[in-house]
């Protein structure tokens, strides 16, 4: 399965155990994407969620800014 990268309006496909495409996922700050992972391991879906949405929070900040 897979879904839409959650940065608009990047039309990639993504896979289901991936939050965003690669592209994005690396506008990510490192320590950040350590922290998605940990808790995506972790297997503690509310905290994931929360996670997730901060991370997108900073790419779609940082994509409007360019």
């Amino acid at each position: 399965m897979a879904h839409k990268c959650p940065i608009d309006p990047c039309p990639r496909s993504v896979p289901t155990e991936m939050l965003m495409c690669k592209e994005h996922w690396f506008k990510v700050p490192q320590d950040l994407r350590r922290q998605v992972w940990a808790v995506y391991k972790a297997g503690d879906r509310r905290a994931l969620r929360e996670i997730n949405s901060v991370a997108i929070a900073v790419v779609r900040e940082e994509t409007a800014i360019a």
